[in-house]
């Protein structure tokens, strides 16, 4: 009987430690008084933003969760290449950084992961939203950016293949670096000829930029814009999909702030322990 007691006891005590650490818990899962101490301090915000801001993070992930968003390694180390080219950094230079900060590298490669898959929930959100837009709101928009949509006839560019799609992220950070495992060609396309996916990555990609890394057969491409030759102006029906996307990037904050004000809403929040 005696042993009974002393688990029981040993049993609320732990209990009551877990609880007293506990603040508030959004579906169940907790946040903690000293997460909420540390936001404070980190960010210099009062109590009440911090809770906020924490709420919103759970609520996040919890999202990501539910439906199931994945960020892989070529995901995760593409962003990172451009993180550090945007920087004016090699990976060799930022991992330096990183270390002389006392961050490893896999810290850093796992917080990468939570923004790439928190960047694909909202872009999934904001493409939801659009789906059922009313079609006169997109051609107002249309209408009122009607410049950004004059179409090229030709692209001078250079094509870069090769087997290995890390080769093709360096030479995305360093237009320089060479690699015997990289075949590239100079070519002059015409847009009419090419399908319309392929087409348009061409023409949504800037003059002196690298488009995004393609899958091409057993091998991976990316092509580097030189010009864009022989604009003309389009009609809203031929360039719906790219009014589409254009739409959605300049709304998609109003679009996720209502999102996750209607989630936050109909969410079990429930108040432990006032910090």
């Amino acid at each position: 009987m005696k042993k009974i007691l002393l688990s029981v006891a040993v049993s609320v005590i732990l209990n009551a430690g877990l609880v007293d650490g506990v603040s508030i818990l959004v579906n169940n899962e907790p946040i903690t008084l000293h997460e909420i101490d540390k936001r404070s301090a980190i960010f210099k915000a009062s109590k009440k933003d911090s809770i906020e801001m924490l709420i919103e993070e759970k609520l996040i992930e919890q999202e990501i969760v539910k439906r199931g968003i994945e960020a892989d390694y070529f995901e995760v180390e593409n962003e990172i290449e451009k993180m550090a080219t945007s920087k004016g950094m090699t990976i060799y230079q930022l991992k330096n950084a990183l270390m002389k900060n006392g961050v490893s590298y896999d810290e850093y490669s796992n917080e990468i992961k939570k923004k790439v898959q928190k960047d694909k929930l909202f872009k999934k959100i904001a493409i939801d939203k659009v789906k059922n837009i009313d079609n006169d709101e997109l051609k107002l928009f249309f209408n009122q950016n009607s410049y950004k949509y004059n179409m090229p006839q030709k692209v001078e560019l250079i094509n870069y293949v090769s087997q290995n799609q890390q080769e093709l992220m360096k030479i995305i950070s360093n237009p320089m670096y060479h690699s015997n495992s990289i075949d590239s060609k100079e070519e002059s396309v015409n847009l009419k000829e090419l399908n319309p996916q392929l087409a348009d990555i061409l023409v949504n990609t800037k003059e002196g930029q690298f488009s995004q890394i393609i899958p091409f057969g057993d091998k991976f491409v990316t092509f580097y814009i030189k010009k864009k030759l022989n604009s003309s102006s389009s009609d809203f029906e031929s360039v719906k999909n790219r009014v589409l996307n254009d739409y959605m990037i300049k709304n998609e904050d109003k679009i996720i702030k209502e999102y996750f004000v209607k989630v936050k809403a109909t969410s079990n929040i429930k108040i432990v322990r006032v910090p």
